[in-house]
């Protein structure tokens, strides 16, 4: 791949540009040609008339007639740096695009001419770094934000969430809103506050689904509806059965909150729970099933598919423990009910023990 005479390109899309390709600026594919790629095709600026890298910060006048600010410490993303000497070309110097601001120790650049007339990698110590230009207008480096529409919202820089309810605790959608993005709503409501700061406005999109109102540049419920009944929160805390502990907004982490569930979480919920159940149950009246099957090779075939039945609830049940997984309401019922019912199967027992009596005597 090649890329010729610096073509109109944003600062997304030179940073994509992949390793390997050939960026030929003036004639040639100096490491020269990837700065003015950068120079004019991103910062729209104009050709850097001087004979080599070198000269970019030794020849003040570059930073004054293309619009730079001469750093030598602390490089950000879209800064252009300056080295000679050791790993670099004394007398020519060299040049590339930092992509990664300093962590301390080192910074990322995007370079060419380093092993090959093509574009590569690197990240650099502050070794033999003559110094940093850094774009007085930073405007191509970030865009203003869009005109928006009093319904429009934009999400902020880490994206925005979608889901079933106006909670965290509720159903995560997709797909979520990328950073940047701008989302169309209807309603607001007042729902959870996942972070204990205050802000427990959600945002209704056209599609039905909720969004945490945090996690856009624009917090406020203008041209917007609100929607707060009941109705919205029991929505809420019904969807909770799949909590997720991604963030709403661009905060790093969530902070706990506690959310009414309709379903047991814990093991004195779910023994509670069933417990509840089997009062329910008890209330049948057991019935003789000896009495009411007469025929004695029945009430064995009834009696092995209960204990069978049996074996499978109990291994259910040991698998979901060692899986540490909630039991499903249905399956905690069925339990109760089985349990409630043994009085009458004991009896079908009773009746089979009294006929094998009476075939022996």
């Amino acid at each position: 791949m090649a890329i010729y005479d610096c073509p109109a390109m944003s600062w997304s899309e030179f940073q994509n540009i992949p390793d390997g390709t050939e960026v030929w600026n003036h004639g040639d594919a100096q490491c020269v040609a990837l700065a003015n790629q950068f120079n004019e095709g991103v910062l729209g600026g104009g050709f850097v008339a001087v004979p080599n890298a070198l000269s970019w910060w030794t020849n003040g006048n570059v930073a004054a007639v293309h619009g730079f600010d001469r750093i030598t410490s602390s490089p950000q993303p879209g800064d252009i740096f300056i080295a000679s000497c050791e790993i670099y070309d004394c007398t020519n110097g060299h040049i590339g695009v930092v992509v990664r601001g300093w962590d301390g120790s080192t910074f990322g650049t995007m370079e060419q001419n380093v092993y090959g007339k093509y574009v590569s990698r690197h990240n650099r110590t502050m070794a033999n770094v003559d110094g940093f230009l850094r774009p007085i207008n930073q405007s191509p480096l970030t865009p203003p934000s869009p005109a928006l529409l009093g319904t429009q919202r934009q999400a902020g820089e880490g994206g925005a969430n979608r889901r079933a309810g106006a909670s965290s605790q509720s159903e995560l959608l997709e797909p979520s809103l990328e950073p940047n993005e701008v989302g169309n709503f209807v309603n607001w409501a007042h729902g959870e506050d996942p972070y204990g700061n205050g802000n427990d406005v959600w945002f209704q999109g056209v599609s039905g689904n909720w969004f945490y109102s945090g996690a856009f540049t624009d917090t406020g419920t203008h041209d917007l509806t609100d929607v707060t009944p009941a109705t919205v929160v029991a929505d809420t805390v019904e969807s909770g059965s799949k909590p997720s502990v991604k963030p709403e907004n661009n905060e790093h982490q969530e902070k706990p909150v506690s959310i009414p569930s309709a379903k047991p979480q814990t093991p004195e919920q779910i023994q509670a729970y069933l417990d509840k159940q089997n009062a329910l149950a008890s209330g049948i009246k057991p019935a003789d099933l000896g009495a009411i099957i007469t025929n004695p090779v029945t009430r064995k075939v009834v009696w092995a598919v209960y204990g069978l039945l049996g074996i499978f609830i109990v291994g259910v049940m040991g698998g979901l423990t060692a899986a540490q997984w909630i039991a499903p309401e249905w399956f905690i019922f069925a339990t109760g009910v089985y349990t409630a019912i043994s009085p009458a199967f004991a009896s079908l027992a009773m009746a089979n023990i009294d006929t094998k009596k009476a075939e022996e005597s």
